[in-house]
């Protein structure tokens, strides 16, 4: 922590509570996770800067996070296919906070109080999936065949937005992005050993898009500037791998 001895802050602490169902069959896995975390004392940044010049984690009293986690599971194992889903929804919630800005124009910094804002960088929405098919059991294929341990795994991702303060300001986020990877995975074994193969081909249709960033404001000649800089991450790109073992 960055604070002065007059600032230090108080111990955050977590209450989580958390209520689990689930079900199975032989094609089928359910899982469901309601949950509440409830903070006291949750450090946050709010612009403020302490006695030295730092930017320094605040107390909030009082912070809450409350949603659902849902996971299915479909399995086709004669047929080597397999599926996956799972979404969480939540809402992440502070009661009350101030905001601080740097004034240029007076000296000091500002107060803005807000009420009932998004926790930084807490999607409400996070979503994932898995779709593997094997060779083998697709094309029913003796297990002799070179191509029976070969299988291709499609790993989708969608995260919506995110805001990098806790001022719940749409100007002052980062959009909503997806994206899928590949995995192609071959496998052959023998009397002397194995030989594995790995592709993988990341961001497949190349999206742009940004997953972190930060922001700060000032007042200066009586207008209120936002600056906003965020992480790139890469396009379309991929990884090859071999082992042998003998």
């Amino acid at each position: 922590m960055e604070a002065g001895t007059a600032q230090l802050p108080r111990p955050e602490r977590l209450y989580n509570t958390e209520i689990n169902h689930s079900y199975e069959t032989k094609y089928i896995r359910y899982f469901s996770t309601a949950f509440l975390m409830y903070y006291k004392d949750q450090l946050i940044l709010t612009g403020q800067i302490n006695d030295v010049g730092a930017y320094t984690r605040t107390n909030v009293p009082i912070s809450y996070r409350y949603g659902i986690e849902e996971e299915i599971q479909l399995k086709w194992q004669e047929r080597g296919i397999e599926a996956a889903l799972n979404v969480a929804w939540s809402q992440n919630k502070i009661p009350s906070f101030t905001e601080y800005i740097d004034d240029y124009d007076l000296g000091g910094q500002k107060a803005i109080e807000h009420k009932n804002t998004t926790i930084a960088f807490s999607p409400t929405w996070v979503a994932g999936g898995r779709i593997s098919v094997n060779a083998g059991g697709v094309m029913r294929l003796p297990k002799s065949s070179v191509w029976h341990r070969a299988s291709i795994d499609v790993l989708p991702k969608v995260v919506s937005r995110q805001y990098l303060d806790n001022t719940q300001n749409n100007a002052r986020s980062i959009d909503g992005f997806s994206n899928t990877d590949v995995l192609l995975h071959w496998q052959q074994r023998s009397g002397f050993g194995s030989v594995q193969f790995r592709l993988g081909v990341y961001n497949i249709f190349n999206a742009m898009y940004a997953n972190n960033g930060y922001t700060f404001s000032y007042i200066y000649n009586q207008e209120t500037t936002t600056a906003n800089y965020f992480y790139p991450q890469a396009g379309r790109r991929w990884m090859a791998g071999l082992s042998v073992q003998l």
